[in-house]
């Protein structure tokens, strides 16, 4: 690759051909060659909103397309084009782009309203949210802020960061040491299918595709109503633990940069690793670049809906899954 950036006509040729490609196939060959040629291009697609996360990614792996990042974020006359760089990072969780966040968070010359949102977006990764607990813990979030942090870290799988965080706000969540529910009591109750289903949209679709429709990240769940019965179900909600289905155990990884990268594995070969995320998105990196890794002993689905669903939902969001039957 080094070899093709310094020959002038393969550099040429291989311009000429990226001229030529969109979408993916573009963002592929841009992330694979890293030519400063190619920031400007980049820099758009984040503004046009076209796959923003991944431009932002490949922009910020080279040093001219890291300044020319930076550079923008610390005009503050350019507050709307801010605010959509920062948005692309915002689930990146890497070393650099949380610098980026948080100094805006932390500026107290910018617009208040940025502040808030920077704030909040702080805690949408996985190294992000432990990010938001040390602040926290250290006092370096002002008070106004507190809950655009809490509410950034609020869909985080980890059950205890969201607990953590929430008592910040001054009052403890008294649930907290709420016991999970006996299954008699539960299998007493009478779902009502046309309440689970919201239920599902609001607590499940974020990692779950029923019928194509939600984000693919853990197991499709078209079908489980055929797959699990009812006790089944309860155990898999309030139990994620007890049983991982295969494909989709969660790994950490270290980087050589420092970074840590959290996702499901979704293919690998001697030189590169493609990563699931959880925005359902692939990201690919080269095996050269990782120091460690690890299998996580937790499920990637979150235990604690028993804490943050009643009893009655729970009886009607099981009773929408048992009608997910193959047909």
């Amino acid at each position: 690759m080094e070899l093709v950036k310094k020959t002038p006509d393969a550099k040429a040729a291989l311009s000429k051909i990226m001229a030529g490609l969109q979408g993916d196939a573009y963002l592929e060959f841009a992330d694979r060659y890293r030519l400063p040629e190619e920031n400007t291009r980049l820099y758009q697609l984040i503004l046009k909103d076209e796959n923003p996360r991944r431009a932002a990614d490949v922009l910020l792996k080279n040093p001219a397309g890291l300044a020319m990042f930076k550079k923008t974020i610390q005009q503050k006359r350019k507050e709307k084009e801010t605010l959509q760089l920062l948005g692309a990072i915002r689930r990146s969780g890497g070393k650099e782009q949380l610098a980026i966040l948080e100094s805006v968070a932390f500026d107290r010359k910018r617009d208040e309203v940025l502040r808030r949102q920077v704030t909040e977006w702080l805690g949408n990764s996985w190294n992000g949210e432990e990010r938001v607990l040390e602040l926290l813990k250290a006092g370096k979030i002002e008070p106004r802020f507190i809950p655009a942090a809490v509410q950034g870290v609020s869909g985080a799988w980890r059950m205890a960061i969201r607990l953590e965080a929430a008592k910040y706000l001054g009052n403890a969540d008294p649930n907290a040491a709420q016991k999970i529910p006996a299954m008699s009591d539960l299998l007493a109750l009478k779902g009502d299918v046309a309440k689970g289903a919201p239920l599902f949209e609001q607590y499940c679709a974020n990692c779950h595709q029923v019928k194509g429709k939600g984000i693919d990240y853990g197991p499709k769940l078209s079908e489980i109503g055929s797959k699990l019965p009812r006790e089944g179900q309860y155990l898999a909600i309030l139990h994620p633990n007890a049983g991982i289905s295969f494909g989709y155990e969660g790994w950490e990884f270290k980087m050589k940069n420092g970074d840590k990268i959290t996702g499901l594995i979704a293919s690998q070969t001697e030189t590169q690793l493609v990563l699931k995320m959880p925005s359902g998105a692939l990201a690919t990196y080269p095996q050269a670049e990782i120091a460690s890794r690890k299998q996580l002993p937790d499920s990637i689905m979150p235990a604690g809906f028993h804490i943050i669903m009643k009893e009655q939902e729970l009886a009607d969001l099981v009773e929408y899954l048992m009608t997910l039957k193959k047909m």
